[in-house]
């Protein structure tokens, strides 16, 4: 199973829209991974037909990712990862909490 990468601005309704035309097309998800971060939405896809799914998003104004193109950054999320890996958090230690 190939999965489909997508990028998108997060709103209300996006997985649902998603979700509905797949229905539509009558292509199964099969496996679902979303994460929301700054404003967007990255998901991947795992569907019963990748091809038609690709090309039905692609009709409706998703951005398709090809596979192995996409990560997610968080802008502060590798500030926190360098202060804890130099424990430099509150009371010196990894993760601040002191233990």
């Amino acid at each position: 199973m190939k999965p489909i990468h997508i990028v998108a601005n997060d709103r209300i309704g996006l997985l649902a829209d998603i979700a509905y035309l797949m229905a539509q097309a009558r292509i199964n998800i099969e496996g679902l991974c979303v994460q929301s971060c700054e404003g967007m939405a990255y998901l991947m896809l795992e569907v019963s037909d990748p091809i038609q799914a690709s090309e039905l998003l692609s009709s409706n104004h998703f951005d398709i990712v090809p596979e192995g193109q996409m990560s997610v950054h968080p802008r502060g999320l590798v500030r926190e990862l360098a202060v804890v890996a130099r424990g430099d958090g509150p009371q010196g230690r990894p993760g601040g909490d002191g233990s």
